[in-house]
């Protein structure tokens, strides 16, 4: 009897283990897909208008000059 919880408590262990890992690997795919998510909508909404604009307004400096 013995013998046998001790097997099923190593297949937990195991289990566990297992389970955790997966866990982690969610939350790295889900970090990831959050960091490029992120990153695409500071260039589309916030650095490219701004470099536009500015690109825009020199090169309307330059033309008055």
């Amino acid at each position: 009897m013995n013998e046998t919880l001790e097997e099923s408590e190593k297949a937990a262990q195991k289990f566990n283990l297992i389970a955790d890992k997966l866990i982690f690997t969610g939350y790295c795919v889900v970090g990831c897909l959050a960091s490029w998510a992120t990153y695409r909508l500071l260039i589309k909404y916030l650095i490219r208008p701004f470099a536009s604009t500015y690109r825009f307004l020199s090169n309307q400096s330059r033309d008055v000059a």
